[in-house]
């Protein structure tokens, strides 16, 4: 059994935070799409069925992609991203077991409040996980510069952030 370099573990990482970041934009990408039809409907630029049939085709990739991606976070041990992920996902399950992930057509007008409410709130969420999913993938991309250039870019970034502090102690 071969274990990967630091080098390369470190490859792997980037690359896991940069699918990771895809699935959250895409999910970002989805729900305002959803938000956009229900916003249409509201304004009475399409009608209920043409509403409901664009929103449905959308919700179990969204549900789809959401938790795959919550169910990747347990497998590689990213707990934090799990946990904050964990939530929705139970919550897409509650929808699910309840019948009401679907938007009913006739209901629609009926359910506009809730459907907005509850696609803003999925929004917030999949927006704060891409930009966490961002902050770790520059993270990790700077961490394999300085691994791979060793002690030299330390030394300089320390010596530069050691030379500003003590500037400002002048």
């Amino acid at each position: 059994m071969a274990f990967l370099t630091v080098q390369e573990s470190l490859t792997w990482a980037i690359l896991f935070w940069m699918v990771a970041f895809l699935v959250s934009a895409a999910l970002v990408g989805i729900v305002m799409y959803m938000l956009i039809c229900i916003s249409d409907l509201e304004n009475d630029f399409i009608n209920p069925h043409d509403a409901a049939r664009r929103v449905n085709g959308f919700v179990f990739p969204e549900i789809s992609l959401h938790s795959g991606l919550t169910v990747v976070f347990a497998l590689t041990g990213h707990w934090l991203m799990f946990l904050i992920n964990l939530p929705l996902a139970l919550y897409h399950v509650h929808l699910y077991i309840r019948k009401e992930h679907m938007v009913d057509v006739t209901e629609v007008f009926n359910q506009i409040s809730v459907q907005r409410r509850r696609q803003l709130i999925r929004f917030v969420i999949y927006l704060t996980l891409m930009i966490a999913t961002i902050f770790r993938m520059v993270e990790r991309g700077v961490t394999a510069v300085m691994e791979s250039h060793g002690g030299a870019i330390h030394a300089k970034v320390l010596g530069n952030v050691a030379g500003l502090s003590n500037m400002s102690t002048m």
